[in-house]
């Protein structure tokens, strides 16, 4: 979500509105005239079937660190699931001092945290900070920033809640800055790591607080989401080296710290399609999706599954923020309980924005210093108490399928080993279970996957003492797949499995195309008996084949790609011939497929110069009409 602040410019530095859009959800904030309008009250809360599997009730005060990850549950220290229902506490971000909440005053105000509590029910707060206030190099360093966040976070623990430090603002390399950027940084910067090496260290013996990587990334690919690399930030017109997602865990582990890690998704948190084949490596990860609805033109829950993917199946999803936005019309409760219900009934936990008084545009939850709802707050504060108190439940996420890969326990290094998998192509990943000495911290292991036309994905980990999980995250071949692990001495193989996804996604990666950055979106094929099936608007009608990319997105020397593609009618009844286009306009098509049901991935071999485009005839002899899902295209040269 695009969120463009706009500063304070009175005394007590009220945050007078947000605007955010995301392009994968078309949201665009009406900002208006603050008006009084209806509290929302009378809420009805979605009951669940008692015979559903749950998450147990989760009152202030009933769950306790250290917090970890198994599958894609966080779970407390007695392993019971936990199920984050809170709201987000700003002010720490745009104020050195924090402010209460009606900014009638700078500081911090105890009673909020105990309204938050005890009148709302919540057991987690989300606390976003600033790292210019708390770098000592920083243009605008905060000497009392430090302690104000420790103070707050005490107060938070004090009456039995979860805190969440989320790095909400970075400066994006511009480290002599007096002021905080005008518009928000599209990634973390080197900045960022010193940020997060300090705070880590500082609450790493701290097993409550979790950790929250950085706010809305935006305006880069998949690759620098991860790995980092030299960006021009749109939103800041700022240019720097940003620091990977995979960086800054790697710092907060590095620190001994082995607190919950929240990464927020791509396109200022919209995006998770593609963390399935971008997650990061190590352990107690969960990741973080926000979820804006504009009320003049609200979306469905079909587009927020979209923009989800198979993330859910595989790893923990907190929703940190959202609400909805507008000031135009009498406040859309339903649609802000259609939210609610819809996080509770996937078990995607969540911190709603924002505990502060500033009124629809904010959006607010509250309207006055007592911590009385406002609007959107009153669904929230009824869910929350509803959820502590058990008379409401939020449905455990269903777990993608695993299959344990045979003969891969016992097997102990220095050495390579190399095991063929159970399945034969699908979308999800692949993970590696190792038992790691003490002796053994801090050395690499790693793991490639391959098809038989090459690599298709890799992976190499520092490792930390005890029982470590590491994840090759490429989509799989159809056809025989294997992984190779090279491990150090002392180290153990406990186990490998693969882990199916699900579809999900419509997006095509193009890893090695350039000129097309990390990949195009486009929409579903639509199958009808001799239709073209062109994905690109306005391109070539004249073949029933779906164009899936241009010679512009294609990589030079290139030598075959792969395509993946998602099938749900009935084995034998359609079939693909993949093609490539040469530079004089001579389509080459290679061997035909019969799609079977589910997941189908063949490649697209490319002789000579790079084509002009790549594709897929799609044959269709028994008019089967329906959807077919392209999540993917992997280049490989």
């Amino acid at each position: 979500m695009k969120r463009e602040q706009v500063r304070p410019n009175n005394s007590h530095g009220i945050l007078n509105h947000f605007l955010r859009s995301a392009m994968s959800l078309s949201l665009i904030a009406l900002l208006g005239a603050m008006s009084t309008r209806s509290m929302g009250q009378g809420v009805q809360i979605q009951q669940r079937p008692a015979s559903a599997s749950v998450f147990p009730a989760d009152a202030p005060g009933s769950i306790h660190g250290p917090y970890r990850v198994s599958g894609n549950l966080i779970l407390d220290s007695t392993s019971k699931p936990v199920y984050l229902h809170g709201v987000d506490w700003p002010s720490l971000d745009w104020s050195c001092t924090g402010q209460w909440a009606d900014a009638s005053q700078n500081g911090v105000n105890p009673a909020e945290f105990q309204q938050m509590a005890t009148q709302w029910g919540v057991n987690a707060v989300r606390i976003p900070v600033n790292e210019g206030y708390w770098l000592s190099n920083s243009g605008y360093y905060c000497p009392s920033y430090r302690t104000t966040v420790a103070s707050v976070i005490a107060q938070v623990e004090s009456y039995g809640m979860i805190p969440i430090i989320d790095l909400h603002t970075a400066m994006g390399g511009n480290i002599n800055a007096t002021s905080s950027p005008s518009n928000p940084e599209c990634a973390p910067d080197s900045g960022s790591s010193t940020f997060w090496s300090q705070v880590a260290s500082q609450y790493s013996s701290d097993p409550n607080v979790m950790f929250e990587l950085y706010n809305e990334p935006h305006g880069i690919p998949w690759q620098t989401w991860r790995n980092g690399g030299p960006i021009t930030c749109s939103s800041s017109n700022q240019s720097y080296q940003t620091v990977g997602m995979q960086q800054l865990l790697d710092v907060i582990r590095h620190t001994g710290a082995t607190n919950i890690a929240m990464v927020d998704g791509v396109d200022w948190a919209s995006n998770l399609t593609q963390v399935p084949r971008f997650a990061l490596s190590g352990t107690n990860v969960a990741y973080v999706e926000h979820l804006y609805v504009n009320e003049s033109s609200p979306t469905t829950s079909t587009s927020w599954q979209n923009n989800l993917g198979a993330t859910p199946g595989l790893f923990p999803v907190v929703a940190t923020e959202f609400g909805m936005l507008g000031c135009q019309t009498s406040y859309p409760t339903s649609e802000q309980q259609a939210i609610i219900s819809y996080l509770t009934s996937h078990g995607i936990g969540y911190t709603a924005w924002g505990w502060w008084v500033g009124g629809c545009g904010f959006p607010s939850l509250i309207q006055s210093e007592s911590g009385s709802c406002y609007e959107g707050g009153c669904p929230v504060q009824q869910e929350n108490l509803a959820l502590s108190a058990g008379t409401a439940t939020a449905l455990l996420p269903v777990p993608s399928s695993t299959l344990n890969v045979s003969g891969t326990s016992g097997a102990t290094g220095p050495g390579t080993f190399t095991y063929a998998l159970p399945t034969a192509g699908g979308g999800g990943v692949v993970t590696v279970n190792l038992l790691v000495p003490s002796s053994d911290s801090g050395t690499l292991a790693s793991a490639s996957l391959s098809s038989p036309q090459g690599v298709i994905g890799s992976s190499t980990v520092k490792l930390t003492a005890g029982n470590y999980v590491f994840a090759v995250t490429e989509l799989l071949e159809l056809g025989a797949n294997q992984i190779t692990i090279t491990v150090p001495t002392g180290v153990s193989i406990a186990s490998v499995s693969e882990v199916q996804g699900t579809t999900g996604t419509t997006t095509i990666v193009n890893p090695g195309a350039s000129a097309c950055g990390a990949g195009q979106a486009w929409g579903a094929i639509t199958v009808t008996q001799g239709s073209s099936l062109d994905l690109t608007p306005g391109g070539s009608s004249g073949y029933p084949a779906a164009h899936i990319v241009s010679g512009t997105c294609v990589a030079a020397g290139l030598g075959y790609a792969s395509a993946t593609l998602y099938y749900p009618g009935p084995t034998g009844t359609v079939s693909v011939s993949p093609y490539y286009v040469t530079s004089s306009w001579q389509f080459i098509f290679g061997t035909s497929v019969w799609l079977k049901q589910g997941w189908n991935s063949f490649p697209i071999y490319v002789g000579g110069s790079a084509p002009i485009e790549l594709g897929l005839q799609i044959n269709n002899p028994l008019a089967w009409t329906g959807t077919l899902q392209l999540p993917k295209l992997h280049e490989v040269a």
